[in-house]
C-alpha cells in the first residue's frame, strides 16, 4: 500500500516540525528559564504537531509498520523536547541540572514510572503531568499497532 502525498504530509510534517522546534528549544534555555509561559507555549506547539501526526496516522490508514516507526520517532522527539524544557529549569529537589538528568527525568515521566529521585520545578508540574498523559496515549497507540502487526502477520 502506497502512502498519498496528503498522508505523507499529515504524518511526516509534524515529525519534522517537532524536530525543528526541539532544536529551537535547545537554543533558548535562558529565555525558557526566565519565562515559564514560554515553556508551556513550547509544549502546546509540540503537542499540537503531535496530535496532527496521530490524526494523520488514523485518517490515512497508514500501514502498521510505518505507523509504528512514525509513532516511535514522534515519541523520541517529544521525550527529547520535554527534556530540553526541563533542562532549562531547576529541579525542586535541588539536584544538579544537566541534560542527562533531564533526559532521564523525561523518560521516567513519559513512562509514568515516577521514581521520585527528581522532581520538576514547581512551576512545571502541570507540564510533567501532561507529559505523563502523552506517554499513556503513545503507549496505547504503540501496543495497538504491535497487535495489528501480529494479526497482520498471522493472517498472511
Amino acid at each position: 500500500m502506497r502512502i498519498s502525498i496528503e498522508g505523507f504530509l499529515w504524518v511526516c510534517l509534524p515529525i519534522i516540525c517537532n524536530a525543528l522546534f526541539t532544536m529551537v528549544i535547545f537554543g533558548v534555555p535562558d529565555f525558557l528559564r526566565a519565562h515559564v509561559w514560554a515553556s508551556y507555549f513550547a509544549a502546546v506547539c509540540l503537542i499540537t504537531a503531535s496530535a496532527a501526526g496521530l490524526i494523520g496516522l488514523v485518517k490515512h490508514q497508514i500501514e502498521a509498520r510505518h505507523a509504528l516507526i512514525s509513532l516511535g520517532l514522534m515519541a523520541a522527539i517529544l521525550i527529547t523536547a520535554f527534556a530540553a524544557i526541563h533542562n532549562a529549569h531547576d529541579y525542586a529537589s535541588g539536584a544538579a541540572n544537566n541534560f542527562g538528568d533531564s533526559l532521564y527525568f523525561s523518560i521516567v515521566t513519559w513512562t509514568t514510572l515516577g521514581y521520585g529521585d527528581f522532581q520538576p520545578d514547581p512551576q512545571l508540574r502541570l507540564l510533567a503531568a501532561v507529559q505523563a498523559v502523552l506517554g499513556y496515549i503513545y503507549l496505547g497507540a504503540g501496543v495497538g499497532l504491535i497487535g495489528a502487526l501480529i494479526i497482520q502477520s498471522e493472517s498472511q
